[in-house]
């Protein structure tokens, strides 16, 4: 397949938040997204590592995975494809949190880091977006030493997450001195 800018511009236009962007603006970006091609089994993301870019899932599908703090196990979290979005919570949290590998071929087209912090800058509703949307992997890392610090311990994590996301959200705090 050609990717052309009009091509990942009209792509682009139909992913959230991105859609909410002017068409002025979705060309400009999709002159800087890249396609990148990975192979079934290939690793999209890892945990250990801030991510080099935001990968949007064009074509394929790939496995969000996450590590039960329990016993370190490997748990897939969510099949994500066509539109989904990757990168984005290591690199508005500043820690790498992601694991993502191809389930079947992928192409992602992929948006570098310092281009997609800038475009964070350049558009608030952007930011505002990224910043109040709960991950999936935090709300598990967090559901997940809950259920470590206690006795018991015991419970389906990837359920518990499930049935939490739905009415979890994310609160901001400046920085500074906490309160007592």
């Amino acid at each position: 397949m050609v990717y052309t800018v009009s091509t990942v511009g009209e792509f682009i236009s139909t992913i959230e938040p991105f859609k909410n962007l002017s068409p002025n603006t979705i060309q400009e970006i999709s002159a800087q997204f890249q396609p990148l091609k990975y192979d079934m089994g290939q690793i999209m993301l890892v945990k250990e590592k801030i991510p080099p870019y935001i990968a949007i899932i064009y074509e394929g599908q790939a496995r969000c995975i996450a590590y039960d703090p329990r016993n370190s196990t490997p748990v897939s979290v969510q099949l994500i494809s066509n539109g989904s979005v990757i990168g984005w919570e290591s690199l508005i949290r500043g820690f790498p949190c992601e694991t993502a590998i191809a389930s079947t071929p992928v192409v992602a087209l992929t948006l570098e880091r310092d281009k997609f912090l800038d475009l964070l800058k350049k558009h608030p509703s952007l930011k505002e977006y990224y910043q109040n949307q709960v991950g999936l992997i935090e709300i598990f890392e967090l559901l997940g030493q809950q259920l470590l610090q206690r006795a018991t311990g015991e419970g389906n994590l990837k359920e518990l997450v499930k049935d939490t996301i739905i009415d979890s959200q994310v609160c901001n705090l400046s920085a500074g001195k906490a309160r007592q």
